[in-house]
């Protein structure tokens, strides 16, 4: 594995662990999607960021987060410039999802950054307004099997 290959692995982890540590209450998936563009200025980022934790009588609620740790932040960026060093190209979104069980995955997106060339459709934010659903739906869906 090339050096730029294994610190994308390497910031993956860190990344994960950087919200994980941020938590201070019990939780079931953390979701994270960030959009950046490279401008001459700097980075420009947006990102939605929440976590959906399981309530007293079995509900499932989500709950916002205004801000990412700025560690986290800092290493989303510098996992940006990893990824143009490994892959030849900086990847425009990148979604994050950690299950309360460790696990993690990271989806890259190559295209331009939906919501910061306000495009709001389905994949920018549609997905997101309906994300408690789907994940109450995918539970429903593993105690039935």
């Amino acid at each position: 594995m090339g050096t730029a290959a294994a610190r994308i692995l390497e910031l993956q982890d860190q990344i994960a662990q950087n919200l994980v540590d941020a938590m201070s209450e019990p939780w079931e998936r953390i979701v994270v999607n960030l959009e950046m563009e490279m401008t001459a200025e700097g980075p420009i980022v947006n990102y939605l960021y929440f976590y959906i934790s399981q309530l007293s009588d079995g509900d499932f609620k989500e709950t916002e987060v205004d801000d990412l740790p700025n560690e986290a932040d800092n290493k989303f960026r510098a996992l940006n410039d990893a990824v143009l060093e490994n892959a030849g190209n900086r990847w425009g979104i990148c979604d994050l999802v950690i299950e309360k069980t460790g696990k993690y995955k990271f989806k890259y997106d190559y295209g331009q950054p939906k919501r910061l060339n306000n495009i709001l459709d389905e994949s920018s934010y549609g997905r997101f307004n309906n994300y408690l659903d789907a994940f109450r739906a995918e539970r429903a869906a593993q105690k039935g099997a």
